[in-house]
């Protein structure tokens, strides 16, 4: 217990925490921790104490998740008022600086089965739209404002799970498509093996969840990690500015240790040639990866120092299932979203209930029989039918 000198101390330190807080925490929306220092914080007896302490985005977006559901539920009050639907939705704008936090984008694709719009800067946003409403009162015209944005996706591959077996080539963009530039974000991995020493990062442009359909833009080798039996997590940092200069940082987080490279031209269409030669490339580097191809469990799960082929990093297992790839990701929501549905099932009407039942067939009939576009259809309905059940 600590007893403070006066309250005007204690006021003093929560304004600067506060204050502090506000900006630390927006960083968390980029980078995966961030640490909190504040000097003569509080005083104790007349002994100044200090704040030093590491946050984690998990660790945050934990403590907001009830303001973000409460948020959700408003959300879903307002739809009912005025008696749409997030199938009637055309388009997500996020306004405010703190929807940058990516649970926000998470539980908005997991709500609604859409991307909330890259282009808009929540921060600006509010005084571009307060700019224009002033300068309409005034009766000046408005013309079109024009922000550069990324037109394609970054991110490197990783190893994760693809079909019920370990996949080395899975992909998650880090910077995505229409994100407004300069930018700089920040994501997660580890390593995939114990004692493993060297990671080898491989850099991709495109949409697909998997890396080998996009194209290969950059890799380099990170050797001397700190061997240790347990997943050694390394960040990733990606730095893109308006000039088309891709700057990609791998970071081991428990030493500090790091290696760059700069990618120029990122932001310029591939010629054929460019995408063949980028095709050749990727081929030399997946042969690195033959002894560990995905029809053979036991190569991937192999701790064998002597392995031959490059290490691959992969994703905290903690970092949830946002990053799996989307076949996968389908299926995991359709199967919770049933368990969800049929936890409800004694509370609803006849006729909800029957229309729940024939949904859940659905799903499990598009699952069995791997069909895609029937089970996004199928789970897109459930979903709509307890967004509307639950508001009741």
């Amino acid at each position: 217990m600590i007893s403070t000198t006066s309250c005007s101390s204690a006021w003093s330190g929560n304004s600067r925490t506060s204050m502090g807080l506000t900006s630390e925490t927006a960083i968390l929306s980029f980078e995966p921790y961030v640490r909190v220092r504040e000097e003569a914080l509080v005083s104790d007896n007349g002994k100044p104490l200090h704040l030093d302490v590491e946050i984690s985005r998990e660790e945050y977006e934990e403590m907001i998740r009830p303001l973000i559901e409460s948020t959700f539920d408003s959300v879903s009050k307002a739809l009912r008022d005025a008696n749409k639907g997030p199938s009637d939705i055309d388009a997500i704008l996020l306004v405010g600086g703190s929807t940058r936090t990516p649970l926000i984008y998470r539980r908005l694709r997991e709500l609604t089965s859409l991307e909330a719009r890259q282009d808009i800067h929540p921060d600006l946003c509010v005084a571009l739209g307060a700019g224009v409403l002033a300068s309409r009162l005034a009766g000046h015209g408005i013309e079109r404002v024009l922000v550069d944005v990324c037109p394609f996706s970054f991110g490197p591959s990783y190893l994760g799970d693809r079909g019920g077996f370990p996949y080395p080539h899975c992909y998650h963009p880090i910077i995505n498509r229409n994100t407004p530039l300069p930018v700089t974000r920040t994501e997660s991995y580890a390593t995939a093996r114990h004692y493993q020493d060297s990671v080898r990062i491989e850099i991709y442009q495109g949409e697909e969840d998997d890396a080998l359909k996009n194209i290969l833009v950059g890799d380099f080798l990170v050797q001397g990690l700190r061997p240790t039996e347990e997943p050694n997590e390394v960040l990733c940092r990606m730095s893109l500015d308006i000039d088309g200069i891709l700057h990609v940082t791998a970071i081991e987080k428990e030493t500090g240790k790091s290696k760059q490279i700069t990618i120029a031209r990122a932001l310029q269409e591939k010629s054929p040639a460019e995408i063949a030669a980028a095709r050749e490339r990727l081929k030399v580097l997946c042969s690195r990866h033959s002894a560990m191809g995905s029809d053979n469990e036991e190569k991937f799960a192999s701790d064998d120092a002597d392995d031959a082929s490059e290490p691959v990093a992969s994703e905290p297992a903690d970092n949830g299932v946002s990053d799996l790839p989307q076949a996968l990701l389908m299926v995991k929501e359709a199967s919770d979203l049933v368990e969800k549905s049929q936890r409800l099932l004694g509370g609803l009407h006849e006729e909800d209930r029957e229309e729940a039942i024939d949904l859940h067939e659905k799903i499990n009939s598009a699952i069995r029989s791997n069909e895609p576009a029937a089970l996004k259809r199928a789970t897109a309905e459930l979903r709509e039918l307890l967004f509307f059940v639950e508001g009741r």
